[in-house]
């Protein structure tokens, strides 16, 4: 009799949200490895947002606590020059951004901004470490991928740096 009751309560993967569901938060390069139980722990902390295009979701300075998830549009990631904008990355679908304020307290090194109409899915630095305690193999397995796309982005940037010198020097 408890277990009818409990199927009675649990969410069907079907009554959950599109963008929400398993399938589809699978498709997120640092989720791609967590199982069925580990994403629905995951979606039950993530916020839906919605921006319009040319709605800025921070800008430089603001406080750097949350992961986005880009569930449908485009993000430009830029730092403003005087009147010139900088663009340091084009982010679509099923990227994500904001890492780096999961692990230093710091403000945000550059500005973001939807360039078409988009949808996020955003989880608090809080959220996410009381899911990484609270599910050891998971976390682990999240935190894995949020370090080797950190290194890959420094080795990126290492390597723009280069060229760019080398440029200079010519």
């Amino acid at each position: 009799m408890k277990d009818k009751i409990k199927k009675l309560f649990k969410h069907k993967e079907e009554d959950v949200e599109p963008i929400l569901r398993s399938k589809e938060l699978k498709k997120y390069g640092l989720l791609s490895k967590l199982g069925r139980k580990d994403l629905r722990l995951l979606r039950n902390l993530l916020i839906k947002r919605n921006f319009r295009a040319g709605e800025v979701l921070f800008k430089l300075g603001f406080p750097h606590s949350v992961l986005y998830f880009i569930a449908e549009g485009e993000i430009l990631i830029y730092l403003e020059q005087g009147e010139c904008e900088i663009e340091l990355a084009h982010l679509e679908t099923h990227d994500f951004f904001g890492e780096v304020g999961l692990f230093v307290e710091t403000t945000r090194s550059a500005c973001a901004r939807a360039e078409v109409d988009t949808i996020v899915l955003a989880m608090t630095k809080r959220d996410f470490n009381a899911y990484i305690n609270q599910n050891g193999k998971a976390g682990e397995k999240l935190l894995t991928k949020i370090s080797t796309n950190l290194c890959n982005s420094l080795i990126a940037t290492n390597d723009r740096l280069k060229k760019m010198s080398e440029a200079a020097g010519k």
